[in-house]
């Protein structure tokens, strides 16, 4: 199992290449998805679901379009929940699941399912691959049952939210938070989101050990 310690100590001793490969036009892009939903309507616009998918990367992941339907209908009628406890998580995720993908699949969108929640809330994180690799996680997609698999994904975001929680609390990574700042002086960034770019990055860069 991971160690909050030693996630902290690698992400600070690869703080200044880590900050130095975020990438400034995908904190621009992030800032419009974010300023366009709060317009309202992203069941039916357009222009917002092309950007989002592109940026979050729906397009290629072998999606349907009755998929992404249901996946921005279910982003608006969510908009106004402040927090998502797990049973809400659960809803969404059986609700996606309803429908298959490209090759005839029904998967658990864990992954696109904390993008939703986090366009509706910017203090909850994301998980996706290069955050698993930094923490280390294993599964669950090799679990049958459905309920066990959404269970190990649960459990591992809530790791994710307690490790941001004690960062951002406790006052860690004040050097990182320091560099990123002076990189994006005007950012606009919740300290979640920005603790998300620094993650992602260090698992693209595997700098995570």
């Amino acid at each position: 199992m991971f160690e909050i310690s030693k996630i902290i100590s690698s992400i600070s001793k690869n703080e200044k290449v880590i900050i130095a490969n975020i990438n400034s036009k995908d904190l621009d892009t992030y800032v419009s998805i974010k300023d366009e939903f709060l317009k309202g309507g992203v069941g039916s616009n357009g222009a917002f679901q092309l950007k989002f998918n592109s940026f979050y990367r729906l397009n290629g992941a072998g999606l349907t379009k009755e998929f992404k339907s249901a996946y921005f209908k279910l982003m608006e009628e969510n908009r106004n929940t402040e927090d998502f406890d797990n049973r809400q998580i659960k809803e969404i995720l059986l609700e996606l699941f309803k429908y298959k993908n490209a090759q005839g699949n029904n998967c658990i969108h864990f992954s696109f399912a904390t993008k939703l929640m986090h366009t509706i809330n910017n203090n909850l994180p994301i998980y996706d691959s290069m955050i698993k690799k930094v923490f280390g996680f294993t599964g669950p997609h090799s679990y049958n049952n459905i309920n066990e698999k959404i269970n190990n994904y649960l459990i591992h975001y809530e790791a994710i939210k307690d490790t941001y929680r004690q960062i951002i609390e406790n006052n860690k990574l004040n050097s990182t938070f320091a560099l990123f700042d002076l990189k994006f002086p005007n950012s606009t960034l919740s300290k979640t989101k920005t603790l998300d770019f620094i993650f992602w990055t260090a698992g693209k860069l595997n700098l995570y050990h």
